[in-house]
């Protein structure tokens, strides 16, 4: 099931190792003499297209292999693709016998890469451009040729079909791409925080173990909950909750950590661990300290264990030296934090 769709990341990637085929084609076309000697092309401006080219799929290329590229500039790198290949592809188009052009498939995979991000919409405005702009090829040839006429209607109406076809494809398979990804949802994250479940937890810790790169375990416990659950009762013990999770969902942005919900009034933390843990923790408790639940005067206090990794311990050993390190942190006297050296961070 997980390779049957393709992540947008994925086909970009793809389109990217398209190009740099289509690159070696052209060259072959416009510098080996059986080629261009025998084909309608003009080989004048070609070599700059080829730099230009060479130059922006190199970039491309550098860029894609970034596996945590953000992805608003993900965003503008497609769009920059489709413009490039929409500019190159009309360089070819006058270079290579105009309306005739042998190589006007090309603007099958543009229509196709248009769809593919920006669905119906991207098959309609990339249809229009093209046949625009293939028009405009056809007026600047100055030609009154029956034949390049009809080719010139031939390729546009296959092109429309194609865009029309390929945009309902693509819009079938993104919908069940988004199910799937909900699904998937469902499965890591936890209902009521809309942190991280315990599944998931059990899942990155074996993996953050496995690379050897340092990172921090911390496991925390809210202090008293039962109490206030006691007090206040289950609804406000379920607001507390959510609010921690929003909290901790700041403190993940702010520290690119992942939190999730250990289980119950536990949580857990993986950290990176080239971050100082004390300033983390401290940061921790000045987080939790401005969280407010339902607009009850409830003081959240919690207590936490941190451990740190990659060690020769199993995941389940490193958790429950966590563990151990935060019924520590408990017996001392709770609202603070002891860390894997027997350092004491206090809570605010």
């Amino acid at each position: 099931m997980n390779k049957i769709y393709l992540s947008d990341h994925k086909t970009e990637f793809i389109f990217s190792m398209l190009r740099w085929i289509f690159l070696v084609i052209a060259i072959f076309l416009f510098y080996v003499p059986v080629f261009y000697e025998n084909l309608p092309i003009i080989r004048e401006s070609f070599t700059y297209l080829l730099i230009l080219g060479f130059i922006y799929m190199t970039v491309t290329q550098v860029v894609l292999q970034k596996k945590d590229l953000p992805k608003h500039w993900f965003k503008k790198l497609a769009g920059a693709g489709v413009v490039f290949d929409f500019l190159a592809m009309f360089w070819l188009f006058f270079l290579t016998g105009g309306v005739m052009t042998f190589l006007f498939p090309i603007a099958y995979f543009l229509v196709m890469h248009a769809t593919i991000y920006w669905r119906m919409k991207g098959a309609f405005i990339s249809s229009v451009a093209i046949s625009l702009g293939y028009i405009i090829v056809y007026l600047l040839n100055d030609t009154d040729s029956y034949t390049e006429l009809f080719i010139l209607c031939l390729n546009i109406c296959f092109m429309w079909l194609i865009g029309l076809f390929g945009s309902l494809i693509v819009i079938r398979e993104r919908y069940h791409l988004g199910e799937k990804e909900r699904a998937i949802g469902l499965l890591a994250i936890d209902y009521l925080t809309n942190l991280y479940n315990h599944r998931t937890f059990q899942e990155d810790l074996r993996e953050f173990n496995h690379k050897k790169e340092p990172f921090y375990l911390v496991l925390g416990d809210i202090d008293y909950f039962k109490q206030t659950n006691d007090q206040y009762g289950h609804v406000v013990g379920d607001e507390l909750l959510k609010s921690l999770g929003v909290t901790f969902s700041e403190l993940m942005k702010r520290y690119a950590c992942r939190a999730y919900r250990y289980g119950g009034e536990e949580f857990a933390f993986l950290v990176d661990g080239n971050i100082k843990i004390d300033v983390f923790m401290k940061d921790m408790y000045r987080y939790i300290q401005n969280t407010e639940v339902c607009s009850k005067d409830i003081i959240i206090s919690m207590s936490f264990g941190v451990e740190r990794g990659p060690t020769t311990m199993t995941p389940t050993e490193l958790v429950d030296r966590a563990d151990q390190l935060l019924y520590k942190a408990k017996n001392m006297g709770k609202n603070q934090a002891v860390l894997y050296n027997e350092v004491t961070v206090k809570g605010s």
